[in-house]
């Protein structure tokens, strides 16, 4: 992804706006080098970015939008979860910052470049990441998978004769069976 190299020296004092859109299978690509599940990417990645300088360092908001498919947590079926995202980080050279002050950097939304670029691809591909949830959901209200006979409750409810109540207490039912009415 070549065309979120920027050169440094390439953004005019006025700033710029970058305005990308990646075809879906080339972002699933570059996702997919990464450790983990692999995240399966539904929609073109579009990139509004404005970059300005402010000196050394270079000033990037923005958004991010693409959609990536999922498996819900509840009731296992494939949906496709929107990723809406801003964006906002500063760049600094790293020959700017001591090493020591990494940590305080990352907490500020700063990121190092070296070099007479800087490459944006890791920024957006935080905030695809960050965006999708441990525990995705099709929608706030799933009703899953009925735990006895499978079937999805959101297509209707089983006939399976699930029994209500706290299988601990099947005990206490059966005396309040014994008990005169």
């Amino acid at each position: 992804m070549d065309q979120l190299k920027i050169r440094v020296e390439d953004i005019p004092e006025q700033g710029m706006t970058l305005a990308l859109e990646i075809a879906a299978e080339e972002v699933e690509a570059r996702l997919s080098e990464l450790e983990g599940e692999p995240l399966s990417v539904a929609a073109p990645l579009t990139i509004r970015l404005q970059l300005a300088p402010t000196g050394a360092r270079i000033v990037t908001r923005g958004s991010i939008r693409t959609a990536i498919r999922s498996g819900c947590a509840r009731c296992l079926d494939e949906f496709e979860q929107p990723v809406n995202e801003a964006v906002f980080t500063v760049f600094a050279p790293d020959s700017e910052l001591d090493r020591r002050d990494e940590r305080e950097a990352e907490a500020l939304n700063q990121e190092l470049y070296s070099g007479e670029e800087i490459d944006l691809w890791p920024v957006v591909q935080e905030q695809i990441i960050l965006a999708v949830p441990i525990k995705p959901l099709c929608r706030e209200d799933c009703q899953g998978l009925c735990p006895d006979c499978g079937r999805n409750r959101n297509q209707g409810s089983c006939d399976c004769g699930r029994t209500t109540g706290h299988p601990g207490l099947a005990g206490l039912e059966a005396l309040r069976d014994k008990l005169p009415r």
